[in-house]
């Protein structure tokens, strides 16, 4: 009892003087989740929505858990508990302490694909005061969220009085609020709603929120507001130039000054800062069209990730293109070390030299079991030229490895070991999940064909053709 009150008392001093060089501290508590990772998220940008992480700590034995960050603004950040969210608003050099409602039990986990959709998990901020952000805006967010339920048919026939009525009743509880961060999700809620209920044009819009405004970056209601504004700008916003006019920009020039010329003929586009940004936006969206030729789409980011003068945009243009090739043939794929039932590690070094099919599944997904099966009747025409390696997602290791024994798979089985930073950077959001590694360790073909989708005869024509 001595040693834990004398580590406390060491964890709050500490966070004293973390506070004072402008720390960020959270020291929280949570039931059924001990030997877990809590991971504390935010966005890198919100238009990419990349994430980074601020903090990672490991839940103890008890279920508690200590975190730092330094934080230079107020940021909306999430807390990953394996693959269960919850949102918080942090400001720097304050501390905080937390507690989670209990971790959902193995037996719940099981039944559901938790990395096609996210849960979240409630918890309870302690001894902070009732003018703390997040209080409010949880407040705020519960009101805002409650007439959206009950008067969303108001809203689809634009019952203008309906719509009036509550933005002003909206603003009289929380418009003059004294911090800045309320104050602003006030109105770019209010303006969100209006949106909605009123016919309100580009024109208009930026006129009442964009033209006067500074570009609130890191503030997810102006992102929102901006994001749904100017979304697919480029392909539909043809009132000043033609679509022929901006494929050519794109596809034979690939220019920045070009397409920045051919955008801004739009006086809602005057402003340098805000053209640039809609234009990084609609680049992004148009990446993947038909229309439109990547490389220049590519050639342009490029121009802005270098060259902008806006140092967000630069970090948003390189996220943009981390992401279209973050899983393309020939970038390596990230390295792991994990354990099979007898506890002996498997990493992906260790495959090079062959092919590698990497599959992660669950030992209660039907498809999955079925899609193994499949492989397995096809493995001894392929062990010469292919290894295989399955990566179990189950919540139970125990699970796994009993269902991969009674079936006697011809390859490694691991388990993931709850790493979801793992299956985050594979980006796995369903299963079963197939991935072909070529032999130097890089992506060969990221979402690779099942088993059931002839793949032995892919991968002898096509795969092993090329590397004759």
């Amino acid at each position: 009892m001595h040693l834990r009150i004398t580590l406390l008392g060491l964890f709050l001093v500490t966070s004293v003087a973390l506070q004072a060089r402008g720390f960020t501290t959270i020291r929280g508590t949570i039931g059924n989740a001990n030997g877990y990772q809590i991971r504390l998220h935010t966005w890198v940008d919100q238009v990419t929505y990349t994430e980074k992480r601020l903090a990672m700590a490991t839940i103890d034995d008890r279920g508690n858990f200590n975190l730092i960050t330094e934080l230079d603004e107020v940021t909306q950040a999430f807390f990953y508990i394996g693959n269960i969210r919850a949102d918080i608003i942090l400001e720097p050099g304050t501390a905080y302490e937390i507690r989670f409602d209990d971790y959902p039990p193995i037996s719940y986990r099981e039944t559901r694909n938790l990395f096609l959709q996210r849960e979240t998990i409630g918890y309870t901020l302690v001894n902070r005061p009732e003018d703390d952000l997040n209080h409010i805006a949880g407040e705020l967010i519960g009101i805002y969220n409650r007439f959206l339920a009950n008067h969303y048919m108001d809203l689809y026939y634009r019952r203008h009085q309906v719509v009036d009525d509550f933005t002003d009743s909206l603003f009289l509880m929380f418009g003059h609020h004294t911090h800045p961060w309320i104050r602003h999700m006030v109105d770019y809620r209010i303006a969100s709603l209006k949106l909605a209920g009123y016919k309100v044009s580009l024109d208009q819009a930026h006129s009442l929120w964009f033209r006067d405004a500074d570009f609130e970056y890191n503030h997810p209601d102006f992102m929102d507001l901006f994001n749904q504004l100017f979304n697919n700008y480029l392909t539909t916003r043809l009132r000043h130039y033609s679509y022929n006019e901006l494929m050519s920009v794109i596809n034979e020039r690939g220019s920045y000054f070009a397409l920045s010329e051919l955008i801004g003929r739009d006086t809602v586009l005057r402003n340098e800062l805000l053209r640039e940004i809609v234009m990084i936006k609609g680049l992004g969206e148009i990446m993947h069209h038909r229309d439109f030729s990547q490389s220049g789409v590519i050639r342009i980011l490029r121009h802005i990730a270098t060259s902008s003068k806006f140092r967000e945009h630069r970090t948003i243009a390189n996220n943009l293109i981390y992401s279209n090739r973050r899983f393309s043939k020939g970038v390596m794929a990230p390295d792991f070390s994990l354990p099979d039932q007898n506890g002996t590690l498997h990493s992906l070094r260790q495959f090079r030299g062959k092919h590698l099919y990497l599959i992660f599944f669950t030992s209660n997904c039907i498809p999955c079991l079925s899609e193994l099966r499949l492989l397995s009747a096809a493995y001894p025409q392929l062990k010469d030229h292919l290894n295989v390696l399955a990566i179990g997602l189950d919540p139970s290791p125990e699970k796994l490895f009993g269902v991969s024994e009674q079936q006697q798979y011809p390859w490694p089985v691991v388990h993931f070991n709850n790493d979801f930073e793992l299956t985050d950077r594979f980006n796995i959001r369903n299963y079963p999940f197939f991935i072909l590694i070529a032999p130097d360790g890089s992506y060969e073909v990221y979402d690779a064909r099942r088993p059931s989708n002839r793949f032995q005869l892919w991968f002898e024509e096509v795969i092993l053709n090329k590397r004759n």
